[in-house]
């Protein structure tokens, strides 16, 4: 019974033979993300934070190279980045992090120097950014809002 699961929490399926069913009890077309891992995958401990419309959270990967985001509205906005990203400018990714291996990044940074001014959104419900290297020297923002952006031209 995963009804008393609370959000973002990670669960672990027992081993079973038997199919898992997934069965609506709440309202009809809900919207939702599940994001399901074989055990021992391809970075399989990589921390997973869910973003709701309302969150902007500043992230410093201080002991893992990996995140990936899953967000409530399908958007990923990254902005703000900060610290030094010589020699290993992170690259993003629309997948998850058991699956990097062949999965070419939406972005890939080029250059430390233009990281500061980097902001740019993925259109996609999951979303893995990979920092290369580790320390709380770097930091990037993430909010899930869809913002407009209008061009003057």
């Amino acid at each position: 019974d995963l009804s008393n699961l609370k959000l973002g929490q990670v669960f672990e399926l027992p081993e079973d033979d038997a199919p898992y069913i997934l069965s609506n009890q709440g309202p009809e077309n809900p919207s939702f993300i599940l994001y399901a891992v074989e055990k021992g995958s391809m970075n399989y401990n990589t921390k997973v934070l869910y973003l709701t419309t309302q969150d902007t959270i500043t992230y410093k990967p201080t002991d893992d190279k990996l995140l990936t985001v899953l967000s409530q509205s399908g958007v990923v906005r990254f902005s703000d980045f900060g610290g030094d990203f010589s020699g290993a400018p992170p690259a993003v990714y629309a997948a998850g992090f058991d699956a990097l291996i062949g999965c070419r990044p939406v972005f890939n940074g080029m250059s430390a120097s233009y990281m500061a001014n980097t902001n740019f959104p993925v259109y996609s419900p999951m979303t893995t950014i990979d920092f290369k290297k580790t320390g709380s020297d770097r930091s990037v923002q993430l909010s899930s809002a869809i913002v407009a952006t209008l061009i003057l031209v």
